[in-house]
């Protein structure tokens, strides 16, 4: 059963075009897709340039999940042929410098896991906290430090990743 519609000019992330039709504009299936790009056939999104990888977009299951799953798919893989299975994305996840980047995003939570941490005792509600029973204020008053902190460590780490691991070619059919 659909729930609410969404108001005001939408337009699709992928085409541009204005969605009007409700199965476009339920909020609980909302994925700033159309339908047409939404259930369009399986392209390659993206090429990864440190192996090869291809990202393939399929398209959404059905109308009440609309979202495309992704899969990782390698042309030399034997029993998917390059379109995406579990032994690509295995290798994908196993390939070093996706495991050093997922250690180092690792220590960066981490890190910023400490300082909230250290706040938390500064402010003298450590163990409160550790027990889901510290005052709410108090508890944002030691977010903030720490969420300051990690949103520049994450911008500078993800701007980083971003320009070595560029996709060799982005095709938006």
């Amino acid at each position: 059963m659909p729930g609410k519609t969404m108001l005001g000019p939408h337009p699709c992330a992928r085409c541009g075009r204005t969605m009007k039709l409700p199965s476009e504009l339920d909020q609980e299936t909302y994925t700033q897709t159309c339908d047409v790009c939404a259930f369009k056939p399986a392209f390659v999104e993206a090429i990864q340039t440190i192996d090869q990888a291809k990202v393939w977009s399929y398209p959404a299951p059905g109308p009440t999940d609309r979202l495309r799953p992704i899969k990782i798919g390698y042309s030399t893989c034997a029993s998917c042929a390059g379109k995406g299975c579990d032994g690509c994305l295995t290798i994908y996840n196993a390939h070093p410098v996706r495991v050093w980047i997922k250690e180092r995003e690792e220590r960066i939570k981490r890190a910023a896991q400490s300082v909230y941490e250290k706040e938390l005792k500064r402010e003298g509600i450590l163990d409160l906290a550790k027990k889901d029973c510290a005052p709410a204020a108090r508890l944002q008053r030691a977010l903030g430090p720490m969420m300051i902190k990690y949103e520049r460590i994450v911008s500078f780490w993800r701007a980083l990743v971003t320009s070595r691991l560029k996709p060799l070619s982005m095709s938006r059919r």
